[in-house]
């Protein structure tokens, strides 16, 4: 991957040189070197810049969004997931505000909110049955993992009523929705 990264900008091709960076820090997080993972997506968000690409710039935003989140680096992973959210809105690009949803989801559920969570998922979820875009079996059941103690946090009705309130949501109130900033920390109820 790093010998594709200097082809790429070799025949002067700045963008496919940061996404192979970019790979590169999947790679690395798929192994479990989160350290060389944050580098690398760092490194390939300044290339993506550089080059112009908003698209790839998201990306590697949401990747270290991700990152954050599970270092427990919550104002990191919320600006990080913010900034993505306002390019992929920007581009109209749904898969990309999924994903950023999921991200925001996961966030908030570190932070005490769990209904919050769940809205926040249930919109992302949503979206991916309208453009038939939906996680790999292995993604969902990672997703439903970390999300499972929100479920547990919450009364079934509480629980059913976050997850019918994002499933309700346009595409437009749920990225509106991911960019407000979360009322005072709750750790079940409604709280959001």
């Amino acid at each position: 991957m790093s010998e594709a990264a200097g082809i790429f900008e070799e025949v002067g091709d700045p963008s496919g040189a940061a996404w192979s960076i970019n790979q590169q820090g999947d790679i690395a997080r798929a192994m479990g070197d989160i350290d060389a993972a944050r580098a690398l997506y760092r490194r390939a968000l300044a290339a993506f810049r550089e080059a112009g690409d908003p698209w790839g710039s998201a990306r590697s935003l949401t990747d270290l969004g991700y990152i954050d989140f599970e270092q427990a680096n919550h104002l990191a992973g919320r600006a990080a997931f913010r900034e993505a959210m306002e390019i992929f809105a920007g581009l109209g690009h749904r898969r990309g505000i999924a994903r950023t949803l999921e991200g925001c989801g996961c966030l908030a559920l570190a932070e005490g909110h769990s209904a919050r969570a769940l809205t926040l998922a249930a919109a992302a979820r949503q979206l991916r049955r309208l453009i038939g875009a939906h996680l790999s079996q292995t993604e969902q059941s990672s997703l439903d993992r970390i999300l499972a103690p929100a479920w547990r946090m919450l009364s079934d009705s509480e629980g059913k009523v976050a997850w019918e309130k994002g499933s309700a949501m346009s595409l437009e109130n749920a990225t509106q929705y991911s960019r407000e900033e979360p009322n005072a920390i709750s750790s079940g109820g409604l709280g959001q």
